[in-house]
């Protein structure tokens, strides 16, 4: 997790001078940022911990490491409507790709199941 985490600082100092707006910031975050962790989550879990520092680099990079009148980032997540920006919720996204990984897992022949698992667990992460 350590190269997706150094990848993801460097994506956040590139755009941080770039003077966007908060809407703009979100969507570079979910564009830029939160595809490169996604992409890794759906081979490996994530730890709290890892998981509450990313959401500390996005808090700080929307709110130029601005303390004071933050939003939390729950509240960035609601759509437009409700007056959020539709930030991506990671521990959802995570549900989600675990719910769309079952049902995929599902739709496999029984009798083939344990060469389906190592074919896209071990062949696809270690490009076997």
């Amino acid at each position: 997790m350590g190269e997706i985490e150094a990848k993801i600082s460097n994506k956040l100092a590139f755009w941080k001078g770039l003077g966007l707006s908060c809407k703009g910031k979100v969507r570079v975050v979910n564009m830029f940022v939160l595809t490169k962790l996604f992409y890794r989550l759906e081979i490996v879990d994530i730890s709290n911990s890892i998981k509450i520092e990313f959401e500390k680099k996005i808090k700080n990079f929307i709110w130029n490491d601005r303390k004071t009148g933050r939003l939390e980032l729950n509240a960035l997540t609601l759509g437009y409507q409700q007056g959020g920006l539709q930030l991506y919720d990671i521990d959802m996204r995570i549900k989600t790709m675990r719910i769309k990984w079952l049902e995929k897992l599902s739709r496999v022949d029984k009798n083939e199941i344990e060469r389906y698992l190592v074919d896209i667990i071990i062949g696809d992460y270690r490009e076997i």
